[in-house]
């Protein structure tokens, strides 16, 4: 019977909890909570709420999502080869690709 006082959701299937966030001071709550997913595969999101009492939700069975690791993750084409593709070269040298990564991978 109390008023909510915050929601936590959980990416991992309730293994951990992280507060969800919202405005302050509204008549009507819509809570949010941003994560970054995880390696490729099935996953559930769960979320519960903590009223004024200190009352914790037991979380319900959640929902299933799966990520799919996006087409976008390399810099060369799916059909991309060398011109020569066999070669008996006595001076090769290895060669490699340097780059920066744009978001952190915690």
């Amino acid at each position: 019977g109390g008023v909510i006082g915050g929601v936590e959701v959980s990416a991992d299937s309730g293994q951990t909890w992280h507060p969800a966030s919202s405005r302050v001071g509204i008549a009507n709550v819509t809570w949010s909570y941003t994560f970054s997913a995880g390696a490729s595969g099935q996953y559930n999101i769960k979320s519960r709420a903590v009223d004024d009492s200190l009352n914790l939700e037991t979380a319900g069975q959640g929902v299933a999502y799966t990520v799919t690791p996006s087409s976008n993750l390399t810099i060369f084409n799916p059909t991309d080869t060398p011109a020569v593709v066999t070669t008996n070269d006595a001076g090769a040298v290895e060669l490699g690709v340097k780059f920066v990564a744009a978001e952190s991978g915690d």
